[in-house]
């Protein structure tokens, strides 16, 4: 899922893992976190400061951009 006007992509796999892109600057990911469930959805917040991500059990979880 691309953010709406941002550089970023995520990306969710069968394996429960979450990665952070940014295409345009690199082929490594910038954030990866590893969950325990496959993840089916993920979607950015309006102002694409949010990201949910959703599992195959139900559980939602929210993450917020940081600014570095």
């Amino acid at each position: 899922a691309y953010q709406r006007s941002g550089p970023l992509l995520a990306s969710g796999d069968q394996s429960g893992g979450i990665q952070l892109w940014e295409p345009a600057r690199s082929k490594q990911p910038l954030v990866a976190k590893q969950g325990p469930f496959a993840i089916t959805k993920l979607a950015w917040s309006p102002d694409d400061k949010r990201l949910a991500v959703a599992d195959e059990q139900g559980n939602v979880a929210c993450f917020e951009l940081q600014s570095a």
